[in-house]
């Protein structure tokens, strides 16, 4: 038994002694810790509102373990910066160890102070470790948006909104009756999740070519390396537009990053609903535009990526001309065509209610997805002799389906390829312009290019060159 005991003991002690070994300490300067970066970007923090946390690694790479006699940041409180250390917040830690084939996560964040200017200002700290005799340093940047903020507001009365700096919108922004609002070029309304547009009054975007008035969510950081939130669907609300709101007009509008996008709530086709031109609309989780018996004219407009219907359409009367219809959602499965047209509704209850759909055409357009069939054409057929219109009309248009020209087809190019510029759902990288083969070039009516000379990015269509979709190809 004595003799057990001792081999236990000699056991025990020779464990703990091959810890103590692997444990023992490099103090050599030649060991250098290595970083998983060398500056840590923040993409555009709102001044007062603080960033969501970021993250990066310092591992040791040596067989010894290294002892960091302190990690401090250089500008503490005055940058705005904070870390946080084995789970403890400061800006100074000392004698931090990282055991041998190890490594250490040190988590950032930044909250910028007013800077009274406009522009977005450039803050930054330097985050030093000290070891073994040498210092290395990691440069931590950001750059500080003042924002004008609003929550639950209520436009009573007409307002103009410029883009001196952006609107950063909780709750809903809701315009009464009566009153427009109207949002100059380069304004961009930053809206926090869940909230939504409600328009019972006026809506006026004037965008314009390289100067765009942009409705999207309010996170500026990213989600994994190659994606920002700002890609990302759901991120906030929508746009709804109530039954007595008409004559709204978007020009050079983003709308992206929505949970239901543009909303028209069930109206009449007396009056303009809305127009929309030289517009892109993408990436909602449900449907993209949905309207229930609205007039709407839509040109040069790009709608792209939904987890549901890129155009959802009960009864009506809408025109869309050279518009790029075209659904790659990359966020999961997709519910719906692409373009959805029907004239009826379902009421509570699931009985169908007729509209009649006076009016869809859709001219020089490219409709294109991942489905096999992108247009689904959904005919209420009521009994009887008093039918309900089903007017539709697509004219020299590419479309996802196999099919044949006739009446309501003219033109078509059909279940072909438009070879967009650049699709890469990995990198989430979708570039809906044709590329120099792509089957949509020259293959326009010149006639609605007369209408519209210049397409989404301002380059002329010219009679003998006129090409589908929303963009004009113009070389390389």
């Amino acid at each position: 038994m004595r003799f057990i005991f001792s081999f236990l003991v000699f056991l025990i002690t020779s464990s703990l002694l091959t810890g103590c070994l692997d444990e023992e300490f490099t103090s050599n300067p030649n060991d250098r810790l290595t970083f998983s970066a060398d500056t840590v970007r923040f993409d555009t923090v709102f001044t007062t509102i603080g960033s969501s946390t970021t993250q990066f690694m310092i591992y040791n790479t040596h067989k010894r373990a290294i002892n960091i006699e302190s990690i401090e940041l250089k500008n503490a409180g005055n940058s705005g910066f904070g870390i946080n250390v084995d789970g403890m917040k400061g800006t100074r830690f000392e004698q931090v160890e990282i055991s041998r084939k190890d490594s250490l996560y040190i988590f950032i964040e930044v909250k910028v102070n007013p800077t009274n200017q406009d522009e977005p200002v450039r803050t930054e700290d330097i985050l030093e470790l000290n070891y073994n005799g040498i210092r290395q340093q990691i440069i931590l940047e950001a750059y500080g948006q003042d924002a004008i903020i609003w929550r639950g507001k209520v436009i009573g009365q007409d307002t103009v909104l410029s883009k001196t700096k952006p609107f950063l919108i909780y709750d809903s922004l809701h315009i009464n009756p009566g009153c427009r609002l109207t949002l100059e070029a380069g304004t961009r309304l930053f809206m926090h999740d869940k909230a939504r547009i409600r328009v019972e009054g006026g809506l006026t975007a004037n965008g314009e070519i390289g100067n765009p008035v942009i409705l999207r969510g309010n996170r500026t950081d990213k989600l994994f390396h190659n994606l920002a939130y700002d890609q990302m669907a759901g991120q906030w609300g929508g746009i709804e537009i109530g039954p007595e709101s008409f004559e709204n007009k978007l020009t050079h509008t983003n709308i992206r990053g929505t949970s239901f996008g543009l909303r028209i709530d069930s109206t009449n086709t007396d009056r303009e609903k809305i127009r929309l031109e030289s517009c892109i609309l993408k990436n909602s989780k449900a449907e993209l535009l949905k309207a229930v018996n609205a007039r709407i004219e839509a040109a040069n407009c790009e709608f792209s990526n939904a987890g549901g219907a890129l155009i959802y359409l009960q009864g009506g009367n809408y025109r869309f001309t050279h518009c790029t219809i075209a659904n790659l959602y990359p966020f999961g499965v997709i519910s719906e065509s692409a373009l959805y047209l029907s004239n009826y509704m379902r009421d509570p209850k699931g009985n169908a209610v007729p509209l009649s759909l006076e009016r869809a055409e859709f001219n020089n357009c490219i409709i294109w997805g991942k489905r096999s069939v992108e247009v689904n054409l959904d005919e209420y057929q009521k009994a009887g002799n008093d039918p309900v219109n089903f007017s539709h009309l697509f004219d020299h248009c590419l479309i996802k389906a196999k099919g044949e020209d006739d009446e309501n087809f003219l033109n078509s190019i059909w279940d072909k390829n438009p070879e967009f510029k650049a699709v890469n759902e990995k990198e989430y990288l979708f570039d809906f312009r044709p590329d120099s083969v792509s089957p949509v070039r020259n293959a326009g009516n010149p006639a609605f290019a007369n209408e519209f000379p210049l397409d989404l990015m301002n380059n002329l269509r010219t009679p003998d060159a006129v090409d589908l979709g929303a963009y004009q190809w113009i070389g390389e």
